[in-house]
């Protein structure tokens, strides 16, 4: 039996498959065969949840819960799904400089969450069993 953890009080829109903040993706994150739904939670903290599917309880980022360094939304802009691709991955030092940047194969769909002009943003996906962030662009 999945274990549902209870957080905040949310209203799930109803529109599938768009890429405005207020529409419902469903994207098979994990890999294992069954479609997730992720959406945005209301609120002024802004969290991006992940139910449903193979998934035994929700996944709730933002408002100080973390994916990789990334622990709150609020400048997201755009969102969409990602089908299992290569693409760039960059990774930075403490600093905050680039360290590397290189090809890599993703072994899931994700969910791209950026801004409208190019400076950059991510993709959340499951690697290896765990959910990553790919950085994509400076």
């Amino acid at each position: 039996m999945k274990k549902i953890i209870p957080i905040l009080l949310l209203t799930l829109p109803i529109q599938l498959h768009g890429q405005s903040l207020s529409d419902t993706l469903t994207v098979d994150i994990d890999g294992k065969g069954a479609l997730e739904l992720v959406y945005f939670g209301t609120g002024s903290c802004k969290t991006l949840i992940i139910s449903g599917g193979d998934l035994d309880y929700n996944l709730v980022m933002g408002c100080g819960t973390k994916v990789a360094h990334i622990d709150e939304f609020n400048w997201v802009e755009n969102w969409k799904v990602v089908e299992k691709k290569e693409t760039w991955k960059t990774t930075f030092l403490d600093n905050g400089d680039i360290d590397d940047t290189r090809m890599i194969q993703m072994q899931n769909d994700g969910i791209y969450v950026g801004q409208t002009d190019p400076t950059g943003g991510g993709i959340i996906t499951f690697m290896d069993g765990k959910l990553t962030w790919i950085h994509q662009g400076d």
